[in-house]
């Protein structure tokens, strides 16, 4: 289970609680994402497509326990970055909060147009 605690002001994450979210943000939003899509959008519909449904659902699931902690925006944005490895970061006018819940409800919305369809 990771562990979220602060030292001098930083988060570090132990592993491996959010271990399906390193692996969707590190892989999907690595430094090169852009050369995969051309917005965050089709990243998700490309990892949607290409992904177990299982998988998915475990990185939807740690979006919700991610959001369930009550953390700032400067906090999720230094997990986003260091412990989450994500290179795509929202516009600074839109919350890390918010870009988190736009990318969970994304996936879920995809996942029951699969379902229904």
């Amino acid at each position: 289970m990771f562990t979220v605690y602060y030292q001098n002001g930083l988060s570090r994450m132990m592993k491996p609680k959010f271990e399906h979210l390193v692996n969707f943000f590190g892989g999907c939003f690595h430094q090169d994402w852009d050369l995969d899509a051309q917005s965050c959008e089709e990243v998700l519909e490309l990892f949607f497509r290409e992904s177990p449904f299982d998988e998915v659902t475990n990185v939807v699931n740690e979006l919700k326990e991610l959001l369930a902690i009550n953390l700032s925006d400067i906090k999720l944005r230094q997990i986003l970055t260091e412990d989450l490895h994500c290179y795509y970061m929202p516009p600074e006018e839109t919350p890390v909060r918010d870009w988190l819940v736009f990318v969970r409800d994304s996936l879920v919305r995809l996942m029951s147009t699969k379902a229904s369809g």
